[in-house]
């Protein structure tokens, strides 16, 4: 049988990254008391599901006791030994003091020890002069994490009830649309923001998907959004809107507006300003990511309530797995205040952890005080 000791981490990734790697029989946790309550089930739920591995148990130790974790370790090992396990110490992210027992029985016991760099997935192997490694003595696996089984790992679960269909990217066509969107919307700038707002007054359609309106209902909506530089610009976004093929049978004159919006993923993506940039950041995040999504709500504690209220959410505009390493990303089509940039931190932290990359997109950028802040913070500025 082969066995993995390892110190139980606040972090989800170092507990389950062996086992992402090698097909282990049996995970043996040392742990402090608070952070075995907190994390025991979501940790042995994940790695029987996910990594196959068929006993895992906790082993509480007394802190700040050296004497005390050596001889509770002591026992542990020996009885493993007695059974012709198969021992490895895993000694990723451990505590100091841990590490130096883990030390200490490794040279006991004539035990390998190894860690991994997490970012590149890098085994170490500590002390192979002395001993037979784990790369050479346990089957290999690559167990290659999605999303969800990410957010999984670290207590969460994704809420698809409140993931909108607008966001889906499933046709070509769609893809072709929302990039000459983004073109637009880009020349324009924070106007895109008062375009929306204008499609969503005035040009409400029918059950076609059909709008009509008059030349004064036009002027009157413009009006009362009244940030358009002149109507010329109004125009010219409708007329580009139709060019891009997002606005059929289009036609407008003094009179009159009329157009029929594509569907209603369209209408829905052009109402939601901020929609396009998320759009765009998905569709360029993807392109070298193991796993991308975008509108994705995290519920806190994977349990997803059927009565609205019961459960804690947030959403993250866009996340993204490369290897075990999450990015969060959020995105803002207008101005950025520092309760963005914190709300980032807050998402990142609980469902990412110390790994977890952080970026905001923002087409108008940041003033000075908050890209200080951010850059403080380990966020990254597109």
């Amino acid at each position: 049988m082969i066995v993995n000791i390892e110190f139980l981490s606040d972090e989800p990734i170092e507990n389950v990254n062996t086992s992402l790697h090698f097909k282990i029989d049996k995970t043996i946790f040392f742990g402090f008391a608070d952070v075995i309550e907190k994390k025991r089930e979501i940790t042995k739920n994940f790695l029987k599901k996910h990594c196959g591995v068929r006993e895992v148990s906790f082993i509480c130790l007394p802190e700040y006791q050296l004497d005390s974790i050596l001889a509770t370790m002591r026992k542990v090992i020996e009885q493993e030994l007695i059974r012709k396990n198969d021992v490895f110490f895993e000694v990723t992210g451990g505590e100091s003091l841990i590490l130096i027992a883990f030390g200490m029985l490794a040279e006991s016991f004539k035990a390998p020890m190894h860690s991994f760099d997490i970012e590149t997935q890098k085994l170490i192997e500590l002390n192979r002069e002395n001993v037979t490694p784990i790369s050479e003595v346990a089957p290999g696996q690559h167990i290659k994490l999605n999303l969800d089984a990410f957010i999984e790992m670290q207590g969460g679960k994704i809420n698809y009830r409140l993931h909108k269909g607008a966001k889906n990217l499933e046709d070509p066509q769609f893809e072709k649309q929302i990039e000459a969107l983004w073109e637009i919307s880009s020349k324009y700038g924070e106007t895109w923001n008062f375009f929306a707002d204008f499609l969503r007054r005035c040009c409400e359609p029918d059950e076609n998907w059909q709008v009509n309106i008059t030349g004064k209902q036009v002027i009157a909506a413009y009006r009362k959004v009244n940030r358009f530089r002149s109507i010329r610009e109004l125009e010219k976004m409708l007329s580009e809107c139709a060019a891009a093929g997002v606005f059929l049978d289009f036609v407008h004159s003094k009179d009159q507006l009329s157009f029929r919006y594509k569907d209603e993923k369209i209408k829905d993506i052009l109402w939601d300003a901020g929609s396009i940039l998320e759009m765009h950041t998905f569709m360029e995040e993807r392109k070298n990511a193991d796993d991308c999504m975008v509108g994705v709500h995290l519920d806190w504690d994977g349990v997803i309530y059927n009565h609205s209220g019961k459960d804690t959410l947030n959403e993250i505009d866009v996340l993204s797995l490369h290897g075990v390493i999450p990015t969060f990303i959020s995105c803002k089509n207008g101005s950025v205040n520092q309760m963005a940039l914190y709300e980032l931190q807050t998402v990142a932290d609980k469902f990412g952890g110390k790994y977890a990359k952080k970026a905001i997109a923002a087409p108008q950028g940041l003033n000075d005080t908050h890209t200080l802040r951010a850059k403080e913070m380990g966020i990254e500025i597109r």
